[in-house]
């Protein structure tokens, strides 16, 4: 019976905190915003200076969404770090959706 108990209290849990992240992130969206994945330089990898505003990447992302009437909103260094790849928050006003 403790078990069962324990296993319900999870599931509870469980569903609380899903429907938690399910609202949050839904009511966090701004049109025109896009969260874009950029591969690393072949060869080479993503680090904390690399992403700093005088750093390749930081540079190399700033010059491709110059080109797509974007601005660059915030990198997350942490994850970009950890999967070699660059990711970053764009926002552009032009109504384009490529």
């Amino acid at each position: 019976m403790k078990q069962k108990s324990r296993f319900l209290f999870r599931v509870i849990l469980l569903i609380i905190f899903l429907l938690n992240i399910s609202t949050g992130y839904a009511s966090e969206s701004v049109p025109g915003d896009v969260l874009a994945v950029f591969k690393a330089e072949p060869g080479t990898q993503v680090t904390r200076e690399s992403l700093k505003e005088d750093g390749s990447d930081y540079i190399r992302i700033f010059d491709i969404a110059e080109e797509l009437d974007a601005r660059i909103i915030e990198f997350y260094p942490a994850l970009s770090r950890k999967k070699n790849m660059i990711f970053v928050l764009l926002h552009t006003d032009s109504k384009s959706e490529d």
